[in-house]
């Protein structure tokens, strides 16, 4: 299944179909009129700059009272997802990510496919000693 049905399930729920016809239609939803309405039931950005600017920062405006959506698009491109967990990224960085990948890289000690295995079981470490506590 593609990774978007549970979207285009919620979507085609709340227009009042049933889920087989709802899944033959999601092209309609990410294309179109389609994108559009969802984007307007949800507040989600749809996907085409254009789009945002001359449909989404609009309807943020009406339909949720925010007065500035173009600043926060600026700061939507300006930013990168940050790690989100029990685990920082301070943690990984210092405990694995640094010692165990980027100073060898640096040193020229080793190569990039030599670390990055290294580094996954380090964060992976990390990560189930976080969830075993």
């Amino acid at each position: 299944l593609n990774k978007h049905w549970g979207l285009t399930a919620r979507y085609w729920r709340t227009a009042g179909y049933e889920l087989p016809y709802g899944w033959y239609r999601y092209p309609y939803l990410y294309h179109g009129r389609g994108h559009l309405d969802y984007s307007t039931l949800t507040g989600r950005l749809p996907n085409t700059e254009d789009l945002i600017h001359s449909f989404w920062i609009p309807t943020i405006e009406e339909r949720f009272g925010v007065s500035n959506g173009a600043a926060f698009v600026e700061a939507f491109k300006r930013s990168e997802v940050d790690v989100i967990g029990g685990v920082s990224r301070g943690q990984m960085w210092n405990e694995v990510v640094k010692p165990v990948g980027w100073d060898p890289l640096l040193n020229n000690s080793a190569t990039a496919a030599e670390v990055l295995p290294e580094v996954t079981k380090g964060v992976q470490a990390l990560l189930d000693d976080y969830w075993s506590g």
